[in-house]
């Protein structure tokens, strides 16, 4: 099976982590022209850390990654293979996928990649290709180029005596790409537990588990 990606018991389907309202001033920046907030994207947890103050702007970020939305049709039909790899009776039990067989049916459209590589280029990013799944684009910049690009801010958090990282305010993306981009990963450094509160619906994406994997998982935007 070295072939292909372990998809069924790996496969695991979570729902975003939901955060309670909080204040204007500490998860949302103002209103820009032209850009549309990318709500979900602050972790829940660092309403109840020690706020440490702003990150180091010259810090340099690597393995952080746009994540694209998927259709309507293609979470029903992730939903759809996930119940069939996991089911004895299924024809499509245990028939895993390759990375190029995921991006085909769940991954972004090519010209949606493009147009997101291009703006990430033209804010000063280094612009390092889709996953091989399709569903995310890798870049990497400093703390200083993501704050000015997403209009956010990070900053630095103190939790049970461990320091950790993570974005402040919500971050917007030019209004003609949130129609097919979800979020980012990468920028903060907390481990979130799957949950969604009772009434809540989530988001969810396919993609890769990470460089190195041999993985891919169901997942909300962290």
């Amino acid at each position: 099976m070295s072939a292909a990606l372990r998809l069924g018991g790996l496969f695991s389907l979570a729902l975003m982590a939901c955060s309670t309202p909080s204040s204007p001033s500490r998860s949302r920046a103002p209103t820009v022209a032209g850009m549309s907030v990318l709500a979900g994207n602050v972790p829940p947890v660092i309403h109840r850390a020690l706020d440490a103050g702003r990150e180091d702007p010259d810090k340099k970020l690597t393995g952080v990654s746009l994540l694209f939305r998927t259709s309507s049709d293609q979470s029903r039909a992730s939903r759809a293979l996930l119940a069939d790899l996991q089911n004895p009776v299924s024809p499509r039990y245990h028939r895993w996928l390759k990375p190029a067989e995921v991006a085909a049916s769940f991954g972004a459209a090519s010209v949606d990649v493009a147009r997101a590589g291009a703006w990430l280029a033209a804010e000063g990013f280094a612009v390092h290709g889709p996953s091989p799944t399709g569903t995310r684009l890798l870049f990497s910049g400093t703390v200083a180029q993501l704050e000015r690009a997403f209009q956010t801010e990070m900053h630095r958090y103190e939790v049970r005596g461990e320091q950790h990282f993570a974005l402040a305010v919500e971050p917007s993306v030019p209004a003609d790409l949130s129609r097919f981009v979800l979020g980012l990963r990468g920028v903060h450094d907390f481990k979130l537990h799957p949950g969604t509160p009772p009434g809540r619906s989530a988001p969810e994406y396919l993609e890769d588990a990470g460089a190195g994997t041999d993985s891919l998982a169901m997942a909300p935007a962290d």
